[in-house]
């Protein structure tokens, strides 16, 4: 049925960097917490619970727009981010919401807050997904959301544009092709994006599973 896919369609977006993390930080005792919280989730995206209610002022500053519903959608966002924090293990935290040129951010700040981050940000970016679905069921135009754990999405993106841009360069005086790493599909629309910014270059994604990777380009080969 609806929810089941649902249930079934979260789980494999989570599968790769929740699941893991429960083993090694907390055990499977937090196992059934989380899988509460994604037939809550089903729920709601099927209509048979209520929406969530507002999250904790004291830890989440709204972004003070005039669009109403843009704040609804923060907050359910939030509110249910902090139920599977909590089913993670990841102790007390404070969040925070913050407009990004056309994106949303939630930012999340802690002092045992790594595990939400997970390999390579694997595990930030499958909490960003649930945020999403959670944010977008709800009235209203849809919003671009983003999570950032303890700063990391900044750096990691930063460090990601500088290695897009030297590769990029290399392969237009080159004339080479150069396939990247594997990388997670986060990591690989950062690259796509810088290489979409240079000239004599593009970029294409390669591969299938966790071997996917970018593939950079020459426009005019030599």
């Amino acid at each position: 049925d609806k929810a089941t896919m649902v249930v079934s369609l979260v789980q494999m977006g989570i599968c790769m960097g929740v699941q893991p993390l429960l083993a090694y930080n907390a055990g499977a005792r937090n196992l059934p917490r989380l899988r509460g919280a994604l037939t809550r989730l089903a729920g709601l995206l099927t209509g048979g619970s209520p929406a969530p209610g507002p999250a904790d002022p004291g830890q989440l500053t709204l972004l003070r727009a005039e669009d109403r519903q843009t704040e609804a959608k923060l907050a359910a966002a939030v509110e249910y981010l902090k139920t599977v924090f909590a089913a993670m293990g990841a102790g007390e935290v404070t969040v925070t919401t913050q407009k990004q040129g056309e994106a949303c951010i939630i930012r999340v700040e802690g002092d045992d807050v790594g595990m939400l981050i997970g390999h390579r940000g694997e595990t930030m970016e499958s909490l960003s997904y649930l945020a999403s679905l959670v944010a977008n069921r709800l009235p209203g135009e849809y919003i671009k959301l983003g999570l950032d754990v303890a700063g990391y999405r900044g750096k990691r993106e930063k460090d990601l544009e500088a290695l897009a841009r030297r590769m990029g360069a290399k392969v237009a005086r080159t004339g080479r092709s150069w396939a990247m790493d594997p990388m997670n599909p986060y990591e690989r629309r950062i690259i796509h994006s810088t290489i979409s910014g240079m000239e004599g270059v593009r970029s294409e994604s390669k591969g299938e599973g966790a071997d996917r990777r970018v593939v950079i380009y020459p426009t005019d080969p030599q």
